[in-house]
């Protein structure tokens, strides 16, 4: 089961941690100070912001 959210928006999209220790906002701004990058592809463009854990689990979990 994942442990994280993929929440498309308008200019891109957010990869929050589901249930970590505070709650996540889908703003660069958030208090987990997320990575920012504009990624493109063969669907478009757009803004990957990608949340870090308070819990640290993106540094035990396996990607599959």
């Amino acid at each position: 089961m994942s442990r994280w959210l993929a929440q498309q928006t308008d200019d891109g999209a957010h990869v929050l941690p589901i249930d970590d220790q505070v709650d996540h906002v889908e703003s660069d701004d958030c208090v987990c100070g997320p990575a920012v990058e504009y990624v493109t592809g063969e669907q478009g463009s757009g803004w990957l912001i990608t949340h870090h854990s308070l819990d640290g689990r993106e540094h035990h979990e396996e990607i599959s």
